[in-house]
């Protein structure tokens, strides 16, 4: 035959869609890091700054209501430099992460 279809193979994507949305500003930082946070449900969340080394620089766990909660993060005490902020929900069922530049 010369009519041949050819099917080819494609997946879907069984798994749920992120419930929580992040947006951050400044960047880069001098003093306060602004954290945009939209949540589907009331829950708390693990705000994490690490250096390029990967060492725990900052933390700071926020409850955060239903919709958008801005958050934020007094980074004027760490030098300057390349920075990551993660961004958790219990368990790490969720996550974002995120380099930002702190400035003097």
């Amino acid at each position: 035959k010369t009519n041949v279809t050819n099917f080819t193979p494609f997946a879907v994507q069984t798994d749920p869609l992120p419930t929580t949305q992040v947006g951050v500003y400044p960047n880069p930082v001098r003093d306060i890091l602004n954290v945009i946070v939209r949540t589907n449900a009331p829950e708390n969340i693990t705000l994490n700054v690490y250096d390029m080394s990967g060492k725990l620089v900052k933390t700071k766990v926020q409850a955060v209501g239903f919709g958008g909660t801005l958050l934020n993060i007094d980074v004027t005490e760490l030098s300057a430099g390349t920075y990551i902020l993660k961004i958790s929900t219990p368990g790490d069922k969720e996550f974002f992460v995120k380099k930002f530049m702190k400035v003097n």
